[in-house]
């Protein structure tokens, strides 16, 4: 299974999630809210307390953990920030650098760097994503309403559609509203990079399959909004949209 995401923050999640459902640890911290009398009341103990409770509902989150059946070598990651600039070329090319440098240019040197690799990773997910496709393999895109994630999909359709739509079996799993974790816990997510590691397996099973005729049209808007060529591209009322720099 080729597991398809927009974005850096998305793939080291489910990268970390593919790790055979083991807990694996990692930093905990705890949020303190009050005026400063009561904070000043909060006893050393105490903040070990909340700890505890905190690394024990992740234990248990963990052990909860639906496995991924894929790995993370399957992981065809998209960093492309397709909701800024100019969108009027086919494949992964010049105006998409162009759209990367202005995004990272209050960072000269790091900025640079971080380019070349988003375009690099990028260029070789497109050709091995692909190459395996066309041979049969299933696409599962994670998308949301995030901008990013929202133009995601609608490039790949047109990236894919060369295949031979008829032939391919793609799977959308869409970010749902909210989701509950252990405990009780209402969890709300803005895009699949603020999604913890040991959701994912779980998510996945909201995946749906998507018909050609579907991966047709998300292709045909996608060609609508390259010949609008707009700055910028949101989601409105559920519509991906082309929007002026004001909006």
């Amino acid at each position: 299974m080729l597991e398809v995401i927009f974005g850096d923050s998305a793939a080291g999640s489910l990268s970390v999630a593919m790790g055979k459902g083991k807990h694996i640890g990692g930093a905990t911290s705890v949020v303190i809210l009050g005026d400063e009398d009561e904070k000043q009341r909060i006893t050393a103990e105490e903040i070990r307390e909340s700890l505890r409770r905190a690394e024990e509902r992740e234990r248990l989150n963990w052990e909860q953990a639906e496995p991924l059946e894929s790995t993370r070598k399957d992981i065809m990651k998209f960093s492309l920030a397709l909701n800024v600039g100019r969108i009027d070329e086919s494949g992964i090319g010049r105006e998409r650098e162009c759209a990367l440098r202005m995004l990272m240019r209050a960072y000269p040197e790091e900025g640079e760097q971080a380019v070349k690799s988003f375009l690099e990773d990028s260029q070789k997910s497109l050709h091995e994503l692909l190459a395996r496709a066309s041979e049969g393999e299933p696409v599962r895109i994670w998308t949301s309403d995030s901008p990013d994630e929202a133009c995601g999909i609608f490039w790949l359709a047109e990236q894919l559609r060369p295949l031979d739509l008829k032939k391919l079996q793609v799977i959308r799993v869409k970010l749902p509203d909210f989701h509950l974790e252990a405990g009780g816990t209402v969890v709300s997510c803005r895009g699949w990079g603020e999604m913890s590691p040991h959701q994912w397996g779980r998510m996945a099973k909201r995946g749906e399959t998507l018909p050609p005729e579907y991966l047709l049209a998300l292709s045909l808007h996608w060609r609508k909004l390259q010949k609008e060529n707009a700055p910028l591209r949101a989601v409105i009322s559920g519509t991906l949209v082309s929007v002026p720099e004001s909006f």
